[in-house]
């Protein structure tokens, strides 16, 4: 995952965009490498006709834990177990 710099609206110092694509399934963990993440923006990637809709359960320092659920087209939706591709921007310092 590649890391900027962004300035900050107040003060001096950069605020840091943490931005990737990670393998994650529901309730599992994506460490951004920041030390305290400010916001945090999750998607799904798309994978042959299924879909997932990643949520941030939490965030803890760095690391957010990811509520993954979804399921194949024409399917109704469920918690995903499997490792799914999840596309995340974090803003922190």
């Amino acid at each position: 995952m590649a890391i900027q710099n962004l300035l900050k609206g107040r003060g001096k110092g950069t605020y840091k965009i943490e931005e990737g694509i990670s393998s994650v399934s529901d309730g599992g963990t994506i460490a951004t490498g920041l030390n305290t993440i400010v916001s945090c923006s999750l998607t799904g990637v798309a994978a042959s006709g299924n879909y997932n809709v990643p949520n941030v359960i939490s965030i803890s320092g760095g690391t957010v834990t990811v509520g993954l659920s979804g399921a194949a087209q024409g399917t109704a939706p469920a918690s995903i177990t499997a490792a799914t591709d999840v596309h995340i921007i974090a803003i922190g310092y």
